[in-house]
């Protein structure tokens, strides 16, 4: 994420990674990156709104003390991470471990483990209703998902999904998507069918609903 900010943006912000705590004063940080306090001020202004900086402590000096300035966490997370990397080592040392059942009883006990925190956000209501508000809660999660009309009479809804969230999982580990399930059926108290899966090349992933 840090390729959408200026080339000079960037070299701030990886000075300011490699002093998280402290951070830089103005007068530093225009020494190391060879441009004026005017300039260095302008481009903290930019990160400051875009919520990737903050004034950190004042530092001591031989008149006034000097102002500092850090990275937030959101600045950090604008850094590459390699969640999916490491992801993928845990997934292939549980499944040769385990095997293919080993790994899918897990994302059953993680989809389970998961929705029972989120239970409570649905409240009361109709299988129906649970259904929709099992939807929004997806979009929390950056499934980006939206209700379909029931197909047949006295039919629940179902949801489709436009984003696989972790898409190159599934694609290497299927038993991933036994998470989805599992949250699903214990978030909306019915039988949930995955009709439609990305990673097997459909648009959406299309999960339709039967009643226990």
């Amino acid at each position: 994420m840090i390729d959408v900010l200026g080339e000079r943006q960037q070299a701030l912000m990886k000075l300011l990674l490699g002093k998280k705590r402290q951070g830089f004063t103005i007068d530093e940080l225009g020494e190391k990156l060879g441009i004026t306090r005017t300039a260095v001020k302008q481009h903290l202004v930019v990160l400051e709104r875009a919520g990737c900086v903050e004034h950190g402590t004042l530092q001591a000096s031989g008149g006034r003390p000097r102002r500092t300035y850090r990275l937030t966490g959101k600045g950090y997370d604008f850094f590459p991470k390699q969640y999916s990397w490491f992801s993928e080592a845990i997934l292939e040392a549980v499944r040769k471990e385990k095997g293919p059942e080993g790994l899918l009883a897990l994302m059953d006990q993680l989809g389970n483990a998961v929705s029972s925190g989120l239970k409570a956000q649905l409240g009361d209501g109709s299988a129906a209703e649970k259904v929709r508000k099992t939807a929004e809660l997806m979009n929390q999660l950056a499934y980006e998902a939206q209700v379909a009309p029931p197909v047949g009479k006295n039919a629940l809804p179902a949801i489709e999904a436009t984003n696989c969230v972790y898409h190159a999982l599934a694609a290497r580990f299927p038993e991933v998507c036994q998470f989805d399930l599992a949250l699903l059926a214990n978030l909306t108290g019915a039988t949930p069918v995955h009709e439609k899966c990305i990673v097997k090349g459909s648009d959406v992933c299309r999960f339709r609903f039967e009643k226990r």
